[in-house]
Formats: C-alpha cells, sequence, structure tokens
C-alpha cells in the first residue's frame, strides 16, 4: 500500500486497512522517507511526469466531453514544509474557462490559478510506526535502502484501534461506509473505455 500511505494519511487509512485485515494477519507498507526538498522536487520534476499530469486532462476531455487546451497549462512541483509532502500541480498560463459538457460544469481559471494533480507525501520511520501503534497495530521490522531514502515496515493488526481508541466505529460499521459500486457515470466511463480496447 505505498502509493496508498501517501495519498491516504488518516483515520481513513486505519479504516480501509480494518476491513481487509483479520486479527493477527500482516500487511507491508512501504512508505517514501523525508529527505532534502531539492533531491524531492528532482524526483518529480520531469517530462514524464509532466506527460502523466498532462494526460489527466485529455482523458477528462475524453470521458466527460470536456476542452481543456494542454498548452494552457504548465506543469510545477511544490514542496510543502508544513505537510512534509511534494504536491503536483498544473498551473493555468492564462484567464479561460473549461466546460464539461457531460457534467454540465464550467471550471473557470485565472493566470496563475492550479490544479492539484497529486501529493506524495514523505515520512519519518517514528512518524509511521507511531500512528500505526496508536491504531494497535505491531511493528514486526523495518527494512530500509541504504540510503535511508525508503522504508518497508511489517505491522501485525490486533483491531485494538476498533475497542481503545472510542471513536465510536465498529468493524461491521466501517465495512459499511464501502460504496456499494461506482457511480452511474464511472460506469459509463469504464464501460466506454473497455470498448474501446477490444
Amino acid at each position: 500500500i505505498g502509493s496508498s500511505i501517501s495519498q491516504l494519511w488518516n483515520d481513513d487509512l486505519i479504516h480501509l486497512l480494518y476491513t481487509v485485515l483479520e486479527p493477527g494477519e500482516v500487511v507491508l507498507v512501504g512508505y517514501d522517507l523525508y529527505k532534502n526538498p531539492k533531491i524531492l522536487k528532482a524526483a518529480y520534476q520531469n517530462i514524464e511526469a509532466e506527460n502523466a499530469n498532462k494526460n489527466a486532462l485529455s482523458c477528462i476531455n475524453k470521458y466527460f466531453g470536456g476542452n481543456f487546451e494542454l498548452e494552457n497549462f504548465e506543469f510545477i512541483v511544490i514542496y510543502n514544509s508544513n505537510e512534509q509532502r511534494c504536491e503536483t500541480h498544473l498551473r493555468s498560463l492564462m484567464d479561460h474557462a473549461v466546460h464539461l459538457k457531460r457534467l454540465g460544469f464550467t471550471l473557470k481559471l485565472k493566470t496563475g490559478e492550479t490544479i492539484c494533480t497529486g501529493y506524495q507525501r514523505k515520512f519519518t520511520i517514528d512518524q509511521v510506526q507511531s500512528r500505526f501503534a496508536k491504531a494497535g497495530f505491531k511493528d514486526v521490522e523495518t527494512f530500509t535502502d541504504d540510503q535511508n531514502w525508503y522504508a518497508m515496515t511489517l505491522f501485525k493488526a490486533n483491531h485494538a484501534w476498533l475497542r481503545n481508541v472510542g471513536c465510536g466505529f465498529k468493524h461491521e460499521h466501517i465495512r459499511a461506509m464501502t460504496p456499494p459500486g461506482p457511480h452511474p457515470l464511472a460506469e459509463d466511463v469504464i464501460r466506454e473505455d473497455r470498448d474501446s480496447r477490444s
């Protein structure tokens, strides 16, 4: 769940884990360790990342009848020291409006305004171990690379968080939080994508 922990770092992450884990089961959590912000920004500020982010606009155009013009945006990476994360953004180069016909929605953008396309949060080992310990997970073992840039920790679940934190959740309540299925519009998008590949 290395990708999940960088994007989802709150009680929702614990809820998610408890929907799939039974007491005594283990989960291997990968995470990116904090390092010099210059190194972090360089890792994301590249042509591959720019193409991937702008491709998201192309997908919106395709599936939702949008009229995003890719040349109207520049790709930027920001290190947010308060949140301890890298943020990827598409910054508008002009005042313009984007129409999404299938949603009946118009997005008005001013010069310099950004669309945030992702968060990549960074951690210390102590932060991750402490957060999971408070949720009732036991730290079994932690592995790092030679440079201590990345880490993986093996945690064992015992569901103490559900009993002791006092937030009022029970295991069946957490399972009930999972949506029953995709939104009808999302189903249309999935169907169109499947048809286009066949």
